[in-house]
């Protein structure tokens, strides 16, 4: 026998009866708590004039071809990594410095372009058995 109350014929609410009003400031602090979270994950991005000169680490020399080198130094933009945070998930500051040095990959391995190729890190790191 099934119980009455546990199945009802009709679907009707539990609290029908009840009115649920919408307190006043929600919205105010639910847009409020939004836009600090929106603004959080925002980095800050250099003015225009403000772009951090491009350079090349000096061990490269001798390394990578001098036209790589070159190409890379003409157009930054087209090479991984430039002016990108160090830690891009994190807030672009001075803890977190673009990514300005064009180094190997892995600098302890020889330039090859697919799988070692020049890219762009924050500072020239130095290779194993380099002073």
């Amino acid at each position: 026998m099934r119980n009455s109350s546990l199945h009802r014929s009709s679907p009707t609410p539990r609290f029908a009866g009840r009115v649920v009003r919408p307190v006043a400031g929600a919205l105010l602090v639910t847009a409020l708590v939004l836009t600090s979270w929106v603004m959080a994950g925002t980095s800050q991005v250099a003015a225009e004039g403000e772009t951090s000169p491009a350079v090349a680490c000096a061990y490269l020399q001798g390394r990578v071809p001098p036209a790589v080198i070159q190409a890379a130094m003409a157009n930054p933009d087209k090479v991984y990594g430039y002016l990108q945070s160090t830690n891009p998930n994190r807030r672009g500051d001075s803890y977190n410095p673009p990514r300005t040095s064009l180094t190997l990959a892995n600098p302890n391995l020889v330039w090859n372009a697919l799988s070692n190729p020049v890219i762009f890190k924050a500072g020239c790191p130095r290779p194993a058995g380099m002073p």
